[in-house]
């Protein structure tokens, strides 16, 4: 598993080459399944996204935003729908 070695440090303002890099880490991390933590932990991700997954259709969305605000506008939403699909 590779070792991702920085500091995070939210995006803001025009700092975009690295609010483009933490992004291409982030994938780059779900792909492998997980990381090893600066302290040298190994940090396992792909069974919890495994779970998450399951069964619910994925859908993804880009914007150009800080994390509160894409919460607050998933607040004002509302619960998700929740499929009732079986087998």
């Amino acid at each position: 598993m590779k070792r991702f070695n920085f500091p995070f440090t939210p995006c803001r303002g025009a700092a975009r080459g690295e609010c483009a890099r933490q992004g291409r880490q982030a994938v780059a991390i779900t792909n492998a399944g997980g990381y090893v933590a600066l302290s040298g932990r190994q940090v396992e991700l792909r069974a919890a996204v495994d779970r998450a997954l399951a069964g619910t259709p994925t859908r993804i969305r880009v914007v150009n935003g800080t994390s509160l605000a894409s919460a607050r506008e998933l607040a004002a939403r509302g619960p998700a729908p929740r499929s009732t699909a079986t087998g």
